[in-house]
């Protein structure tokens, strides 16, 4: 296996200077951005709309790395010697990289709304390394990410590790995997790559390939799946009792309500998947996972904006109830006195309490601890509000 890849490698090298002497002298016409506008992120993604290109937005890739993916695509795959196109490049793929490939082989860049085009062979990158790579929006269907089923059977564990796509931390948020072959494609992160995939919004259907799919750990996480569109994808050979929540609701704790909404959804989705499939035991799981996430979120929403408010910033907006209360005193002249304004409010609660100290002596006792408390925490808040009070608008 050794003498065979140094074989490849030497005849790479041999080829790469001619390759970058015709891509030049082809190119020379070209009507890209020049000079200083060659790295202008916004006038390649004018350029490449104006080519019909509209998942692009990188600049074109220089000559000699074009001749160098030339090559290496080249590769004849070998699943037994687990040799594949990208595989041993050495290096990562970027973005540019692979808008450049999709771009450069017209069966390629399969456009899955043509039905005409579904017989196309995709991108074959079995063993390549997309970590961390930034995917969203690519299509990326039929991209061959794994065995097929026929192979996986046969194949060793080595041979499917071999096989499977690096994608740890890639986002792949909004890209067309229908018909991806994805089997054992490394999604879940690691110890150098520590954050899973991100699928959020991307495509499937019901040729995509999940097989032997890892979709993370404990350790590391798991892929964040909200507004997935999987398309009658088989969603039944996904090893879903490994997946404990879904990345969505790691993401979601302690964050704002839209992405606690976004980790409800998540979960709620997958389960209606699920038990389309007749997965009724694992969309039962998922469907209490969004209802945990829901009571959560409500006692979030009611703890976290006071506690911010009184020990954190006292001049962010208040919950309803008080803003409210607020609203009510919009417009009016307040005191310049807040401390002598609130004893003054206290005068009622006062009579109360003497009412109580009559009836039960230690039930004055518990009211008067807790009222000391109350105002202990409300005095360094009415101190820094001071005589010009954070003005609300009306709702």
């Amino acid at each position: 296996m050794g003498d065979h890849t140094q074989e490849m490698l030497t005849t790479r090298t041999n080829n790469i200077a001619d390759v970058v002497q015709e891509d030049r002298s082809i190119n020379l016409h070209q009507p890209w951005p020049q000079g200083s506008f060659a790295n202008d992120c916004d006038l390649w993604r004018d350029y490449w709309r104006s080519r019909n290109q509209l998942w692009r937005t990188e600049p074109e890739i220089d000559v000699e790395r074009r001749a160098i993916l030339n090559q290496y695509q080249t590769t004849i795959a070998d699943s037994e010697r687990g040799c594949y196109p990208f595989k041993d490049m050495g290096s990562k793929l970027s973005r540019a990289d692979v808008e450049w490939l999709l771009a450069s082989r017209v069966d390629a860049n399969v456009d899955w709304s043509d039905v005409h085009q579904w017989e196309n062979s995709g991108l074959d990158l079995r063993g390549a390394d997309l970590r961390q790579v930034r995917l969203s929006g690519l299509p990326l269907a039929h991209m061959r990410g794994g065995l097929i089923a026929d192979e996986w059977v046969l194949a060793t564990d080595h041979q499917r590790d071999m096989a499977g796509v690096h994608l740890a931390g890639a986002d792949l948020r909004g890209a067309h995997l229908e018909g991806a072959d994805l089997c054992g494609a490394h999604l879940e992160g690691n110890e150098e790559f520590p954050d899973p995939a991100d699928l959020r919004m991307s495509f499937f259907d019901s040729s995509t390939i999940l097989e032997g799919i890892t979709l993370g750990d404990e350790t590391y996480g798991f892929v964040p799946l909200a507004d997935v569109n999987w398309g009658k994808a088989n969603l039944t050979k996904v090893d879903w009792s490994q997946i404990h929540r879904l990345g969505d609701e790691y993401a979601a704790q302690w964050k704002l309500p839209i992405e606690y909404q976004a980790a409800m959804r998540a979960n709620r989705q997958l389960a209606t998947a699920l038990q389309a499939q007749g997965s009724n035991e694992d969309a039962v799981f998922f469907a209490y996972r969004a209802h945990v996430i829901k009571r959560f979120m409500r006692l979030q929403q009611a703890i976290l904006p006071v506690a911010l408010r009184m020990f954190v910033r006292e001049r962010m907006p208040l919950p309803k109830v008080l803003l409210r209360l607020e609203e009510r005193r919009y417009g009016q002249r307040l005191s310049r006195h807040p401390l002598k304004s609130a004893f003054v409010k206290l005068v009622p609660l006062l009579l109360v309490l003497t009412v109580i100290a009559l009836i039960n002596s230690l039930v004055l006792v518990l009211m008067l601890g807790l009222c000391m408390v109350a105002i202990l925490a409300i005095l360094p808040i009415l101190r820094k509000r001071g005589p010009q009070p954070p003005q609300y608008k009306h709702l």
